[in-house]
């Protein structure tokens, strides 16, 4: 898609121009795409991200503020990540394994355009542990800014309320259940707006298509003994007490 976008972009800016010169703008976007594919093909390690700060400490490793390094013509240098570390021992004797999978298939799964889930740009893995670069949210977690705020006005609560009802159904149309609704897995970006994160304990619980009609999800859950209000009423319980 980006690529398309460079591409379309280029189209306008050459209107009027020369048949010659848009042949010679053309072929250099083409070099750059080559340079750009190459340098994305090649193997990501800590290397590529300068450690900027610590922001989370957890029982199987940290998560720190990054920039990606690179060069010029890489879309994402400079770019900032949160990179989560988890030491594979601990995750192994923790029994923990199953669970960084199922987040990173669920996150896998979710295209670039969901815009309830943090999205994660890339994985990978060294001799000692697991990493996932996950989209920075500046605006921290909901129970932090509820801490600071004591209690939400009855317009915030109906506000985040939709937009973790919007959240949670992305998670169903992916076939997934998230299983751990709380304020500290909705983080807020830098317009305040609302996204799910960790996924750790989510459930595959069918093949569906984020295309397919709320009700197909729903008789997909029900088939399974699964129940959709679970989730809307975590959600629901966690934000009324928001506002009391």
């Amino acid at each position: 898609e980006e690529k398309h976008n460079r591409k379309m972009q280029l189209e306008r800016h050459m209107m009027g121009l020369p048949e010659q010169k848009k042949h010679e703008l053309r072929r250099h976007l083409e070099q750059e795409e080559v340079a750009i594919h190459k340098e994305t093909r090649k193997k990501i390690t800590t290397s590529d991200f300068e450690s900027l700060a610590i922001i989370g400490r957890g029982a199987f490793g940290e998560v720190r503020l990054v920039r990606r390094k690179g060069k010029a013509n890489d879309p994402q240098t400079g770019q900032i990540f949160a990179l989560k570390s988890m030491k594979k021992e601990m995750m192994v004797v923790k029994n923990q394994v199953h669970h960084v999978k199922a987040e990173r298939d669920a996150l896998a799964q979710a295209k670039d355009g969901n815009r309830w889930l943090t999205a994660l740009h890339y994985s990978f893995f060294d001799d000692s542990h697991l990493y996932m670069a996950m989209e920075f949210m500046p605006g921290g977690d909901l129970m932090s800014l509820l801490i600071k705020e004591d209690t939400f006005s009855e317009s915030v609560t109906r506000f985040f309320m939709a937009e973790a009802a919007q959240a949670i159904s992305s998670v169903h149309a992916l076939g997934y259940i998230h299983r751990d609704i709380k304020p500290d897995n909705m983080l807020l970006d830098a317009r305040g707006h609302l996204k799910l994160t960790d996924l750790g304990l989510c459930k595959k619980v069918g093949d569906v298509s984020p295309t397919d009609e709320p009700e197909v999800v729903l008789e997909m859950l029900r088939q399974q003994g699964i129940s959709e209000k679970g989730a809307e009423w975590r959600a629901t319980q966690t934000l009324q007490s928001s506002n009391t």
